[in-house]
């Protein structure tokens, strides 16, 4: 199977500094097909960044995406017989995402907080996402603890084994650190735990025979 992946740099649309800020706004295309046309995804992205400093370091950032799939589905079913002849679904789908990050820097302290939203047709998702590092030794040492939280929704569809939107949570929490050695070495340890809870099924999984 052959695969082509065009990527376009981001390209600035916008970039403003003064003394005490800067912003910047970019823009980035990418895009994926696969032989035959099984699958084509087109990806739109639009980034914003402001940061500015008077009682530390705080930057804010917005990015905003399209994700455009069109293809057919990797998995089919023999037609009515003739064993060797298989059909596929062909499918169509759009995904909106927005995500909005803060970040703020004072002494060794690094705070983050973080919302995403996403939507497509068959899933929703809400998260959010905050962060606290630290570091000591002279910056050599990091210590660092997350806790994200989503707020999923499995949507009903057509030809799914979901008749009614379902709900699915998840909670993951961290901590780690990380130790510069030398140069060329870097420590990392990190704990994580996670759990699902709501709807934890495949929609689109049935058992043919």
């Amino acid at each position: 199977m052959n695969f082509r992946r065009v990527i376009y740099p981001a390209l600035p649309i916008l970039s403003v500094g003064t003394a005490s800020s800067q912003e910047a706004l970019r823009y980035r295309y990418q895009f994926y097909d696969e032989d035959a046309g099984r699958i084509d995804v087109e990806s739109h992205y639009l980034d914003y960044q402001f940061s500015w400093g008077e009682w530390g370091e705080t930057s804010a950032s917005l990015r905003l995406a399209v994700d455009s799939l069109t293809g057919m589905t990797p998995t089919g079913t023999h037609a009515a017989g003739d064993p060797d002849d298989w059909l596929f679904q062909t499918i169509t789908d759009e995904r909106r995402v927005g995500v909005a990050t803060i970040e703020h820097e004072i002494d060794d302290y690094t705070l983050s907080f973080e919302y995403a939203h996403s939507k497509e047709t068959d899933y929703r998702s809400n998260a959010v996402t905050g962060k606290v590092s630290r570091q000591f030794n002279q910056n050599n040492t990091t210590v660092t603890a997350g806790a994200a939280f989503a707020f999923d929704e499995v949507l009903a569809t057509p030809f799914t084994n979901n008749f009614e939107d379902q709900d699915k949570d998840t909670v993951d929490l961290n901590i780690g650190i990380s130790q510069i050695l030398s140069r060329n070495t870097l420590f990392d340890l990190n704990l994580g735990y996670g759990r699902n809870t709501g709807y934890l099924g495949d929609p689109y999984r049935r058992i043919s025979q």
